[in-house]
């Protein structure tokens, strides 16, 4: 073979000695899952993202095995319960109680709150020739130590250990970078006002850069006291979703009820004197009252200090956990609009320069691609079609780019499942000294039932306590996923097509595995009283009290509910003629043979209500004339 033109002195892959050392990898596809027939009708369920990762794999299990056709929608789970108890959902997904009567609660899924970890190891001088000045320079022992870090220039940090209170500084921007989040290839260098960021929050300079200049991250990692700490590679943020979850609601629960992040919350330094925000400080000092004083004045000199926005209320403290947001973003802070040649920047708030993500999936994809949304000014109608704005003047936008391997920096809030999903490493979470450090894992969400929930009485549903026991091997962000179905007013056949599902879900559903309708990975089955729980459950939905009882309550949580039987999948057959109403209301289509849900009508449903108006205007016209008739024999 002749090579021409540009590849004349290059050699192709097809040459002989390439060839001959090419490397061969076997690929292998999961089988496409079956779906229902398209025409027929769907049981429509709503909420927790924790499950969208579970529910790829078991619709098509609960279609194949009951012959309900189960649709899902991922929705806040604040907005999937008010859906429920406004009655215009029938089952909801949640780890919360709903309100309301005549719900009853099953126990679907085990999962986890995690922090979801794409980092390279980027040690000092790692990109150039290790000499006498590198060791000096880095700090190195000698050149044995130098060498060997520097072999490790762009490895994949698989381990990260983590505790409550480095969480909360990540999540309260209290690391010194923060003030270089646009980055160079944004903002000119000549921007003045983060070429004044001192003048303008004097306080920040004192703050650690991020997490690699902490020196408590570094007690929990000593493989990374190499690490470069600069602005760039400091680690000072973590991508968050917007979306309002139950996720959100127990990871601040956690810090919330943490000594660690308790104390830094309410304002208290860590070993080092590090201290928090204090625009995201509660300002109570409660663990540290001796202190109360003097940490106040300094808080309050910060604060005096910081140029906020005009109308920021600066004296309003915060209080944990949030109720109104998932993550809150204090507007304490704003990079003012200035003008360098002919572009002019408009003003930035927090908002801009931290855009939060679409959700906890969202989340764990832009971390594995190591694609971080970066605030960029977008001029009016000008540039590329991803940075071109249609508002007057431009606007700043959230931007991805994707680092390059080997630089990678990007941490999540996400959930195990979609970190299992995405192959991400995830974070381990230490107690006070690090001596216990406990990753996500299917004995840790076990372990985590025993010590890290309560049988919360109105509900009867089992909720975090904050209480897991590190030491006993209990992983603290554990989260049980309930589904929650309104019984008021539920047609029967409804009722049954909810309980073959949930049937489903706490049987062949928890089986760990890949293959379709199985237990996805992220996950931990139910332990054997949560499947007898969701049982009893389902049972009250296919035989439930008389109308003159009383509503409809789950069973107590050790009442006896009888054998378990096998469960048997029925039978998918073909849908009968339709016979039903639409897939969202409350009359349910009339089962068929073997429990599949009558088929939505197929066809020409227009001409069908064409057909039906004009029967109506016809019959309309001709009572007028009947009447009419009557009256003159009257």
């Amino acid at each position: 073979m002749k090579a021409t033109g540009l590849t004349a002195n290059k050699p192709t892959g097809l040459a002989p000695s390439l060839w001959a050392q090419r490397m061969q990898v076997k690929l292998e596809f999961q089988d496409i899952a079956p779906r229902c027939p398209s025409g027929q009708a769907q049981t429509l369920t709503s909420g927790s993202e924790m499950l969208t990762a579970g529910m790829t794999s078991w619709i098509p299990g609960i279609c194949a095995g009951t012959g309900v056709a189960l649709g899902y929608s991922q929705l806040s789970d604040f907005q999937a319960r008010q859906q429920l108890s406004g009655g215009s959902s029938r089952l909801a997904f949640g780890s919360q109680p709903a309100t309301g009567d005549g719900l009853v609660n099953a126990p679907v899924a085990l999962g986890a709150v995690v922090v979801g970890v794409n980092l390279d190891y980027q040690p000092c001088g790692g990109s150039e020739e290790v000499t006498e000045g590198t060791v000096a320079r880095c700090g190195y022992p000698d050149l044995e130590t130098a060498q060997r870090e520097h072999d490790r220039n762009g490895e994949q940090i698989t381990e990260l250990n983590l505790n409550s209170r480095l969480v909360a500084k990540l999540l309260t921007m209290s690391y010194g970078a923060w003030g270089d989040i646009a980055g160079s290839s944004t903002v000119p260098q000549s921007d003045p006002v983060r070429g004044d960021r001192a003048g303008r929050a004097p306080w920040v300079a004192d703050q650690p850069t991020g997490l690699i200049s902490d020196q408590e991250f570094l007690a929990l990692n000593p493989a990374l006291k190499y690490q470069i700490s600069d602005s760039n590679k400091a680690i000072y943020r973590i991508n968050v979703e917007s979306l309002r979850s139950d996720a959100a609601h127990q990871l601040w629960s956690w810090l919330a009820t943490d000594p660690l992040s308790k104390s830094f919350l309410n304002g208290c330094p860590d070993q080092y004197g590090t201290v928090i925000n204090p625009f995201y400080s509660t300002r109570t000092y409660a663990e540290c009252p001796d202190d109360a004083s003097e940490l106040s004045e300094a808080a309050a000199a910060k604060i005096e200090a910081t140029h906020s926005p005009v109308g920021f209320d600066q004296t309003r403290a915060p209080s944990y956990p949030p109720t109104s947001t998932a993550y809150p973003q204090v507007l304490w802070y704003q990079q003012d609009p200035y003008k360098e040649g002919a572009v002019t920047w408009g003003a930035a708030t927090v908002v801009d320069l931290f855009p939060p993500l679409a959700s906890m999936p969202v989340a764990a994809r832009g971390t594995f691609q190591a694609a971080i949304p970066k605030a960029t000014w977008c001029p009016f109608e000008e540039g590329i079609a991803s940075c071109k704005s249609n508002r007057p003047g431009g606007e700043w936008k959230g931007l991805a780019t994707r680092q390059d391997f080997g630089t990678r920096n990007a941490l999540s809030i996400t959930s195990a499942a979609d970190a299992a999903r995405f192959q991400l490493p995830t974070a381990r979470i230490c107690d006070d000294d690090g001596a216990n450090c406990i990753g996500a894992t299917e004995a840790t969400l076990t372990t985590a039932l025993a010590s890290g929930f309560s049988k919360d009485t109105a509900s009867g549903m089992l909720l975090p306590n904050g209480q897991a026991d590190l030491g006993a091997g209990a992983y603290p962000l554990a989260m049980l996923v309930y589904g929650v179905v309104n019984t008021k007013g539920l047609a029967q056949p409804v009722a049954d097509a909810l309980a073959d599902a949930l049937d489903y879900l706490a049987g062949p559903g928890q089986i760990p595995g890949t293959t379709t309708g199985q237990l996805a990975p992220g996950y931990a089955p139910l332990s054997e009283e949560l499947v007898a729980e969701a049982t009893a459950a389902t049972a009250l939905l296919r035989n439930p009290p008389p109308a003159s009882a009383a509503p409809p309550k789950n069973p107590a949580p050790n009442a006896p509910v009888g054998p378990r039987a096998a469960f048997v999948p029925k039978a998918v057959v073909p849908p009968p003629a339709p016979n039903g109403g639409a897939p969202d209301s409350d009359q349910a289509p009339v089962a068929a043979p073997g429990g599949v849900t009558g088929a939505t009508e197929t066809g020409f449903p227009q001409l069908g209500l064409l057909v039906g108006l004009g029967a109506a205007v016809l019959a309309g016209a001709f009572s007028f004339v009947i009447g009419r008739r009557k009256k003159v024999r009257a």
